[in-house]
């Protein structure tokens, strides 16, 4: 039975521990890296996983996973300046 791309990904971000960096999602699949954003994107319209921007990078959180420090997700556009401080993966 094939897996739907967001049930790979939650798969995924569990095996690696509840976070995985989303740049390393390419090293998983053959999917090109605009197609995971697009699937993480709606992932996370969903609900299924939260987007944290650190610095430069996105973090893939399962929602159980998330710090509970008050950090940047990817689609607040507050500053992150702190946001490295805070999130420790």
């Amino acid at each position: 039975m094939d897996l739907q791309p967001d049930e790979f990904f939650t798969g995924l971000v569990e095996d690696e521990g509840g976070t995985l960096p989303q740049k390393e999602f390419t090293e998983f699949t053959d999917l090109s890296s605009s197609t995971i954003s697009r699937i993480l994107q709606e992932m996370e319209n969903d609900g299924q996983v939260v987007r944290l921007q650190v610095g430069r990078e996105n973090i893939v959180c399962l929602p159980e996973h998330v710090p509970s420090d008050d950090v940047t997700t990817t689609g607040d556009p507050d500053d992150t300046d702190d946001a490295d401080d805070r999130l420790r993966v």
